[in-house]
Protein backbone atom coordinates (compact mmCIF):
# COMPACT_ATOMS: atom_id res chain seq x y z
CA UNK A 1 0.00 0.00 0.00
CA UNK A 2 2.96 2.32 0.65
CA UNK A 3 3.96 2.31 -3.03
CA UNK A 4 0.41 2.74 -4.24
CA UNK A 5 -0.45 5.69 -2.06
CA UNK A 6 2.87 7.52 -1.90
CA UNK A 7 4.33 7.05 -5.38
CA UNK A 8 1.09 6.86 -7.33
CA UNK A 9 -0.42 9.57 -5.15
CA UNK A 10 2.38 11.85 -6.28
CA UNK A 11 1.70 10.78 -9.86
CA UNK A 12 -1.99 11.65 -9.44
CA UNK A 13 -1.27 15.17 -8.24
CA UNK A 14 1.67 15.64 -10.57
CA UNK A 15 -0.08 14.64 -13.77
CA UNK A 16 -3.07 16.91 -13.36
CA UNK A 17 -1.51 19.77 -11.44
CA UNK A 18 2.23 20.11 -11.69
CA UNK A 19 2.76 18.75 -15.23
CA UNK A 20 -0.66 19.13 -16.88
CA UNK A 21 0.39 22.07 -19.03
CA UNK A 22 3.68 20.47 -20.14
CA UNK A 23 2.74 16.97 -21.12
CA UNK A 24 -0.01 15.66 -23.39
CA UNK A 25 -0.26 12.20 -21.79
CA UNK A 26 -0.99 13.55 -18.33
CA UNK A 27 -4.66 12.47 -18.34
CA UNK A 28 -3.79 8.93 -19.42
CA UNK A 29 -1.18 8.53 -16.68
CA UNK A 30 -3.57 10.11 -14.15
CA UNK A 31 -6.33 7.67 -15.10
CA UNK A 32 -4.04 4.63 -14.95
CA UNK A 33 -2.50 5.68 -11.61
CA UNK A 34 -5.94 6.38 -10.14
CA UNK A 35 -7.27 3.02 -11.32
CA UNK A 36 -4.31 1.20 -9.79
CA UNK A 37 -4.75 3.03 -6.48
CA UNK A 38 -8.49 2.26 -6.33
CA UNK A 39 -8.02 -1.41 -7.21
CA UNK A 40 -5.07 -1.80 -4.84
CA UNK A 41 -7.22 -0.44 -2.03
CA UNK A 42 -9.84 -3.17 -2.51
CA UNK A 43 -7.58 -5.87 -0.95
CA UNK A 44 -7.16 -3.49 1.99
CA UNK A 45 -10.92 -3.45 2.35
CA UNK A 46 -10.97 -7.26 2.28
CA UNK A 47 -8.22 -7.39 4.93
CA UNK A 48 -10.14 -5.07 7.25
CA UNK A 49 -13.23 -7.27 6.94
CA UNK A 50 -11.18 -10.45 7.42
CA UNK A 51 -9.49 -9.30 10.63
CA UNK A 52 -12.79 -8.24 12.11
CA UNK A 53 -13.07 -4.52 11.46
CA UNK A 54 -11.06 -1.46 12.31
CA UNK A 55 -9.05 -1.11 15.47
CA UNK A 56 -8.35 1.98 17.52
CA UNK A 57 -4.92 2.66 16.03
CA UNK A 58 -4.64 5.89 13.99
CA UNK A 59 -3.59 3.89 10.91
CA UNK A 60 -6.66 1.66 11.14
CA UNK A 61 -9.06 4.59 11.45
CA UNK A 62 -7.50 6.78 8.75
CA UNK A 63 -6.92 3.79 6.48
CA UNK A 64 -10.59 2.84 6.77
CA UNK A 65 -11.56 6.37 5.73
CA UNK A 66 -9.36 5.95 2.65
CA UNK A 67 -10.89 2.58 1.86
CA UNK A 68 -14.32 4.22 1.84
CA UNK A 69 -13.40 7.47 0.04
CA UNK A 70 -11.03 6.00 -2.56
CA UNK A 71 -13.60 4.27 -4.78
CA UNK A 72 -15.90 7.31 -4.67
CA UNK A 73 -13.11 9.67 -5.73
CA UNK A 74 -12.15 7.22 -8.50
CA UNK A 75 -15.75 6.96 -9.65
CA UNK A 76 -16.05 10.76 -9.65
CA UNK A 77 -12.93 10.95 -11.82
CA UNK A 78 -14.31 8.34 -14.22
CA UNK A 79 -17.64 10.16 -14.51
CA UNK A 80 -15.96 13.49 -15.22
CA UNK A 81 -13.61 11.96 -17.76
CA UNK A 82 -16.38 10.19 -19.68
CA UNK A 83 -18.83 13.07 -19.60
CA UNK A 84 -16.20 15.66 -20.50
CA UNK A 85 -15.23 13.65 -23.58
CA UNK A 86 -18.92 13.60 -24.59
CA UNK A 87 -19.11 17.40 -24.25
CA UNK A 88 -21.77 17.15 -21.54
CA UNK A 89 -20.33 20.07 -19.62
CA UNK A 90 -22.98 21.20 -17.13
CA UNK A 91 -22.90 22.71 -13.67
CA UNK A 92 -23.47 19.20 -12.25
CA UNK A 93 -20.36 17.95 -14.01
CA UNK A 94 -18.44 21.00 -12.81
CA UNK A 95 -19.47 20.21 -9.23
CA UNK A 96 -18.48 16.53 -9.59
CA UNK A 97 -15.09 17.62 -11.00
CA UNK A 98 -14.58 20.08 -8.15
CA UNK A 99 -15.42 17.45 -5.52
CA UNK A 100 -13.14 14.92 -7.28
CA UNK A 101 -10.31 17.43 -7.37
CA UNK A 102 -10.62 18.72 -3.80
CA UNK A 103 -11.28 15.38 -2.06
CA UNK A 104 -8.64 13.63 -4.18
CA UNK A 105 -6.03 16.29 -3.44
CA UNK A 106 -6.89 16.14 0.25
CA UNK A 107 -6.50 12.37 0.23
CA UNK A 108 -3.15 12.52 -1.54
CA UNK A 109 -1.84 15.23 0.78
CA UNK A 110 -3.00 13.33 3.89
CA UNK A 111 -1.70 9.97 2.60
CA UNK A 112 1.82 10.48 4.05
CA UNK A 113 0.26 10.77 7.51
CA UNK A 114 -1.75 7.56 7.02
CA UNK A 115 1.39 5.80 5.75
CA UNK A 116 3.39 7.15 8.69
CA UNK A 117 0.77 5.87 11.14
CA UNK A 118 1.04 2.47 9.46
CA UNK A 119 4.84 2.38 9.52
CA UNK A 120 4.90 3.32 13.20
CA UNK A 121 2.17 0.83 14.13
CA UNK A 122 3.71 -2.11 12.30
CA UNK A 123 7.25 -1.23 13.42
CA UNK A 124 6.02 -1.34 17.02
CA UNK A 125 4.74 -4.87 16.40
CA UNK A 126 7.37 -6.39 14.10
CA UNK A 127 10.48 -4.24 14.45
CA UNK A 128 10.58 -2.24 17.71
CA UNK A 129 12.98 0.68 17.57
CA UNK A 130 12.39 1.38 13.86
CA UNK A 131 9.38 3.65 14.31
CA UNK A 132 11.52 6.61 13.20
CA UNK A 133 11.18 5.39 9.60
CA UNK A 134 7.60 6.63 9.77
CA UNK A 135 8.78 10.13 10.64
CA UNK A 136 11.40 10.01 7.88
CA UNK A 137 8.66 8.98 5.43
CA UNK A 138 6.49 11.89 6.55
CA UNK A 139 9.27 14.49 6.28
CA UNK A 140 10.45 13.28 2.85
CA UNK A 141 6.89 13.04 1.50
CA UNK A 142 5.91 16.52 2.64
CA UNK A 143 9.20 17.94 1.37
CA UNK A 144 8.53 16.49 -2.09
CA UNK A 145 4.98 17.89 -2.09
CA UNK A 146 6.18 21.33 -0.97
CA UNK A 147 9.02 21.50 -3.49
CA UNK A 148 6.80 20.45 -6.38
CA UNK A 149 4.02 22.83 -5.38
CA UNK A 150 6.50 25.68 -5.00
CA UNK A 151 7.97 24.94 -8.44
CA UNK A 152 4.43 24.86 -9.89
CA UNK A 153 3.45 28.19 -8.36
CA UNK A 154 6.66 29.93 -9.41
CA UNK A 155 6.46 28.80 -13.06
Amino acid sequence: MFIYWLVLGLALVGTNRWFAHKWRYNQLVHTIAGTIVVFSTIPGMAAVIEIGGIGSEPHHITGFIYIILGPFVGLGGLVTLLLRKNKWNTSTLANIRLIHRKVGLGMVLFAPFVITFGIIHYAEIFSPGNEFYGVINLVVSLLIYCLMENKYRIS
